[in-house]
């Protein structure tokens, strides 16, 4: 067999290759189309304060704990952390604006808008609802599921 024929093997070879792959990379309209997610999450954070006053290492995120809930489409999106995960000196949370959301097949990222601590990160995969926030030395790590009030089973 000579080099034409083996570079011709190649070529063709990697032609069928890309055309496979181009096929497998299209999207699924049932996995694609959901642009909509009204989420609540279970987790913990930690917060600069609570880590600098600690006599011994931390154990993990786990000095507020709560749910957060979520709510966000392509264009838009609100967040409400019931703690004060920023260390801003509130007692209570509030809502704050999502800005530069993006909804792919596997992930959620956004930008927490707020003028007094920065600009978090927020990041959810669709896969498993993990979900994390993070801010210089403060996370909150979390699960999220879909909220549904009209499906959600209740505890009592």
């Amino acid at each position: 067999m000579g080099w034409r024929s083996i570079v011709g093997a190649i070529v063709g070879w990697a032609l069928a290759s890309l055309a496979i792959t181009v096929q497998a990379a299209e999207p699924s309209v049932a996995v694609s189309d959901k642009t909509a997610f009204n989420l609540v999450c279970l987790g913990a954070g930690n917060s600069a304060a609570s880590k600098a006053g600690a006599s011994a290492p931390s154990a993990g995120p786990a000095d507020q704990r709560g749910s957060v809930d979520l709510w966000l489409d392509a264009r838009s999106g609100r967040i409400h952390i019931p703690f004060d995960l920023f260390a801003k000196g509130q007692v209570s949370g509030e809502w704050y604006e999502l800005g530069s959301i993006g909804i792919a097949e596997h992930q959620i990222t956004a930008i927490i808008e707020s003028r007094l601590v920065g600009r978090p990160k927020l990041w959810i995969s669709r896969i498993d609802g993990t979900m994390t926030i993070s801010l210089k030395d403060r996370q909150y790590i979390g699960m999220c599921s879909e909220f549904d009030p009209a499906r959600m089973r209740r505890s009592f």
